[in-house]
């Protein structure tokens, strides 16, 4: 008895409009997703590939006090414990 081949079906991707392009970066992935009709990661990935960086809201990133930069490196690690059982 021989074996099938998988079928495989081409993917149709609708080619990207220079206005579509524009706004990748500006607004969450999932918006323009929504905007434009493709899925979340269909954007994501041509905004990757175009070498565009992701859309930062004003309040989602907050740079450090000085007095948290001044405690960084201040505190003692513990030390991991050993395995035992042979690992």
């Amino acid at each position: 008895m021989e074996r099938q081949k998988p079928m495989i079906i081409p993917v149709q991707q609708k080619p990207w409009a220079p206005d579509e392009l524009k706004l990748l970066g500006t607004k969450p992935d999932d918006v323009i997703g929504k905007e434009t009709g493709r899925s979340f990661w269909a954007v994501r990935t041509r905004r990757s590939i175009s070498g565009i960086p992701r859309y930062v809201d004003d309040g989602e990133f907050r740079s450090w006090t000085p007095e948290q930069d001044q405690l960084l490196g201040t505190c003692a690690l513990r030390a991991r414990p050993q395995r035992s059982g042979g690992f």
